[in-house]
């Protein structure tokens, strides 16, 4: 929608209107669709972002942070051990938060939803989000990626 009124307003001279640069969200695929299980969801967008400058028409594309590897297992307790391992893209170190949404077998939430935790990823290197659950229950998971606050 933003992009059809950028483009009718240039269309008509309007363009002044907006700032220069206005923030394309490559993600709205990930905000519009459904519940998926078993992935990787980055609620905090600034991670991961466009920006386009719509006077000079072009692209600057933020990445401060990709996920590389997601997955789960059982432990030895019987519960879900599951990890997901990240990469810092900028030449400074960044603090993250992660937390564990777990899945019973018929896709029910159950009430083990951990709480944030504290991750240090540092400059272009690699780092581990890594969580249990508390009910051997749990078949199924979602995990959440935020900028540390």
């Amino acid at each position: 929608m933003k992009k059809f009124l950028i483009v009718l307003l240039s269309i008509f001279g309007m363009s002044n209107v907006f700032a220069d640069t206005v923030i394309h969200d490559d993600k709205i695929e990930q905000r519009r669709e459904g519940l998926t299980l078993n992935k990787v969801i980055f609620v905090d967008h600034d991670l991961n972002r466009i920006e386009l400058n719509t006077r000079k028409k072009t692209k600057h594309q933020t990445i401060k942070v990709s996920l590389q590897k997601v997955g789960g297992r059982r432990s030895p307790t019987d519960t879900l051990e599951i990890w997901s391992v990240m990469k810092n893209h900028t030449d400074h170190d960044l603090q993250v938060e992660g937390r564990a949404m777990f899945f019973d077998r018929d896709e029910v939430p159950l009430d083990d939803q951990t709480a944030w935790k504290r991750m240090y990823i540092p400059a272009n290197s690699f780092a581990t989000y890594r969580e249990y659950s508390l009910s051997p229950e749990a078949s199924f998971y979602i995990i959440e990626i935020r900028e540390g606050r």
